[in-house]
């Protein structure tokens, strides 16, 4: 699974620290800077909200959206439910 953020961003922090206490393995990779960030970051999050974050195919922008998957469990990994439904 990838991060896309910085870990100076507080928001990506939050997202690293519930990680972490989930012991889910994430690979934090830059965005690419604001003026020409990665095309893989883009795909994950058009807005350019960070963190984002990518499963396969599965991408989730904003930190906020991160956070509703955690409180309803909808994070693969945790229950084995399908986060694609919190897009909905």
């Amino acid at each position: 699974m990838i991060l896309y953020g910085s870990s100076l961003s507080p928001f990506v922090r939050k997202v690293l620290a519930f990680a972490d206490e989930k012991r889910i393995e994430l690979d934090l990779q830059s965005t690419g800077g604001f003026a020409e960030p990665k095309p893989e970051y883009l795909e994950a999050s058009p807005f350019r909200k960070m963190p984002a974050f990518r499963d396969g195919d599965y991408t989730l922008a904003d930190s906020s959206r991160c956070e509703a998957a955690r409180q309803s469990n909808l994070v693969r990994g945790i229950r084995g439910h399908d986060p694609v439904r919190l897009r909905r």
